[in-house]
């Protein structure tokens, strides 16, 4: 009969008695855990992040996703952890609109959680994005796992066929354009909608207009869009870059010499200023589309 090598047997004997010095070693939390039946299960443990405990969102409104939200909805938020006050911003806790930019207004903390009321309402149709970041800590210095969420304002109606009519004197201002591209905004952060537009007009002239919402009825802009350049076959997107609370704007196209170009523009109150070296790395396109 073939015997095993020596080596092997011993080799299975000490895999044995180490299995067996395991079971005693486990047999005071058995014993433990029967004698005192109380005694909790094991937890999951804590997110960590860059090393350190974490905590996280727990509950928020409106929830993600949602339509029809109320325009003057509270976004409220809940967390696993009591929130150390200092750390939640307008820039740590962040309340974005497609057509309205950053709302600088900062969150009321009240325990662990929070509640933010924007300064002013949403507008229908426009989607909400709202940012928990890292730098939201814990009164015990645990940092925010980040979190986000969006949803859609405005009520929900139904959907109407062969009934607009012509709006009158509202759009009278506006320059008739080809190869066009046009965009809402509300850059004066006055609670309604301007009209950024770009395209060749009837003289074959190549613009970028801001026309500014005076009541339901719009006007040109004056300065404020002094410093645009004119393009056609191109694309417009507004986006507050610079987190100041205002919407600036990124342009694409050809411009009067044929040439590509990508431009981003600064609001600075109301007028908007070549944003110097923010846009350098940025390829010039026509026919082109952007977005934030």
């Amino acid at each position: 009969m073939k015997r095993r090598p020596f080596h092997l047997c011993l080799s299975l004997a000490v895999a044995a008695w180490l299995c067996l010095l395991g079971l005693l070693a486990l047999r005071p939390s058995i014993a433990q855990a029967a004698d005192n039946p109380a005694l909790p299960e094991t937890s999951a443990p804590r997110p960590f992040l860059n090393g350190l405990s974490a905590f996280t969102l727990t509950a928020h409104i409106p929830l993600a996703n949602a339509i029809g939200v109320d325009v003057s909805q509270n976004i409220t938020a809940s967390f696993d952890a009591e929130l150390n006050a200092a750390t939640v911003t307008s820039h740590t806790f962040t309340v974005r609109s497609s057509l309205r930019g950053l709302f600088t207004d900062t969150a009321t903390v009240n325990g662990s959680g929070l509640t933010l009321g924007p300064s002013g309402d949403f507008f229908t149709g426009e989607q909400v994005q709202v940012v928990g970041s890292a730098a939201i800590s814990s009164t015990g210095g645990a940092a925010l796992t980040p979190a986000q969420w969006g949803f859609t304002a405005g009520p929900l109606t139904d959907r109407c066929f062969l009934r607009f009519s012509d709006s009158g004197t509202a759009d009278d201002a506006l320059a008739a354009v080809d190869r066009s591209s046009v965009a809402w905004g509300d850059y004066d952060n006055d609670g309604d909608l301007d009209i950024l537009l770009a395209g060749r007009d009837s003289g074959s002239s190549l613009v970028a207009r801001l026309y500014r919402n005076d009541g339901g009825v719009f006007a040109d802009s004056g300065t404020a869009d002094d410093a645009l350049t004119g393009v056609f076959a191109g694309s417009l997107a507004w986006g507050d870059y610079d987190n100041d609370g205002d919407l600036d704007i990124l342009l694409t196209g050809q411009d009067s010499g044929s040439n590509p170009v990508v431009r981003l523009y600064r609001n600075d109150d109301g007028l908007f200023a070549d944003s110097g070296t923010a846009d350098d790395a940025l390829t010039g396109v026509a026919l082109s589309s952007v977005a934030w």
